[in-house]
């Protein structure tokens, strides 16, 4: 019988890339993407759907790693939502 050998999937932090929030190694999709729409009800097939370049092993990954540090990545997205309605405050629309 042949072993099978599945490469492993990666997460990654990058400073400059993707404001330097976790993502899958190779890619520009951060976890807090793939974590959203599993907090919305979408199964991790249905993600890579919305990903298709993403494998089904690297959702996993993603939710896995989301998991472990949800605390932290929550955090991290509060903050940058606060930061976007700073700006919008800062910088109102001028559409009427």
């Amino acid at each position: 019988m042949e072993a099978l050998q599945i490469a492993p999937v990666k997460i990654e932090r990058t400073a400059g890339v993707c404001g330097g929030a976790p993502r899958i190694s190779g890619t520009r999709v951060r976890i807090i993407d793939i974590a959203i729409p599993y907090r919305m009800g979408k199964s991790p097939e249905e993600i890579t759907q919305m990903y298709p370049h993403i494998s089904l092993a690297a959702v996993h990954t993603a939710l896995a790693y989301y998991f472990e540090y949800k605390k932290d990545i929550e955090r991290e997205e509060k903050a940058a939502r606060q930061l976007v309605q700073s700006i919008r405050k800062s910088y109102p629309s001028k559409a009427m």
